[in-house]
């Protein structure tokens, strides 16, 4: 039996991009660990090269297909019923791992026991040039690792998870914004422990066009409603750690996805500020004492109180004057 199950959905993904992600797997032998592609549907008819490039490959991979296009969680769960490994990891199609750094995840979950590990994520352009790193392994290395990491998790791509949890987690298949994060939380909740690992194996490729850019402000309100589904079905696990939870509504409906708004559809952002700031008055009326609010460095940026107080016309003429000057000095 495999250690880990590495599943990796695809939706039209470009070929080559594809064939980037799964190439150290078809070219060296893991043998404790198992690929499971699965395709959502793709118009794009390319199975059959998928399938001639897996059937040579070194590592054990496999190759299924959604019965209709339900999205990369449903794929996921797909990928899921199908793992035969210990634990279950996610890689999405476009991105790729830098496998000397993913053989030291493999050692320590092979050599220390746990329900859950995470690892850090190198951001990338398509030329594979570093931006930034996510570091997210030290941020939740610290005296209260469980609440750090439902504190800042919002992806299901930088963690090792027991397969075993999402017999108790079902993953969100309703959301186009926010399914990772709403589908990461109660999972996290769910384990008691939690290995971080000093290791970056995973790299994000940052395209301009990416589905968050595209999309509209109508699929970035659905996260409000993931919020309210993942508070309804996990009241038990997820009170102790309320404080974490309110966090992340704070940081995500009422910061990250106005801003995002703010640069795609500004014309829209008042109306989902009144939806969201209704929305966190009612569900977290104490959000304004969030005690991350004074201790996250995140929290203290300009920007930050600007948008979460609802002052868009001021951010956007601060941020306009502060792209001119930039852009006469360089």
């Amino acid at each position: 039996m495999p250690l880990i199950s590495v599943i990796i959905p695809y939706y039209n993904t470009p070929l080559n991009a594809l064939k980037r992600c799964i190439h150290p797997f078809l070219t060296q032998s893991y043998e404790e660990v198992e690929v499971i592609l699965v395709d959502d549907c793709s118009t794009q008819q390319y199975s059959q090269s998928i399938t001639e490039l897996i059937s040579t490959a070194k590592t054990s991979m496999m190759l299924a297909k959604t019965p209709h296009n339900g999205g990369q969680n449903y794929a996921r769960h797909t990928g899921i019923r199908m793992a035969r490994g210990t634990y279950i990891a996610f890689l999405d199609s476009d991105d790729y791992y830098d496998m000397t750094e993913f053989e030291k995840v493999i050692d320590v979950v092979r050599l220390q026991e746990s329900r859950l590990y995470c690892f850090n994520a190198v951001a990338v352009d398509a030329t594979g040039k570093e931006l930034y790193m996510e570091n997210i392994a030290h941020e939740v290395s610290g005296s209260s690792p469980m609440k750090q990491s439902i504190r800042k998790a919002a992806a299901l791509w930088n963690w090792v998870i027991d397969a075993n949890l999402f017999k108790q987690n079902s993953l969100n298949t309703s959301l186009r914004i926010g399914e990772d994060l709403v589908s990461i939380i109660p999972i996290l909740a769910n384990a008691d422990n939690v290995i971080p690992i000093n290791a970056a194996p995973y790299r994000y490729v940052q395209h301009l066009s990416s589905m968050m850019k595209r999309a509209d402000t109508e699929d970035r309100a659905m996260l409000i409603k993931g919020f309210d589904t993942m508070l309804n079905e996990h009241q038990h696990e997820l009170a102790p750690y309320r404080d974490e939870i309110e966090w992340q509504a704070i940081w995500h409906i009422l910061f990250w996805e106005p801003l995002q708004i703010l640069q795609q559809q500004p014309h829209m952002a008042t109306r989902y500020y009144r939806q969201a700031r209704a929305w966190m008055d009612n569900v977290f009326p104490q959000w304004r004492q969030n005690p991350y609010l004074l201790t996250d460095s995140l929290a203290q940026e300009t920007r930050f109180h600007l948008i979460t107080k609802g002052h868009y016309m001021v951010y956007r003429t601060l941020h306009s004057v502060t792209s001119l000057i930039h852009n006469i000095q360089s």
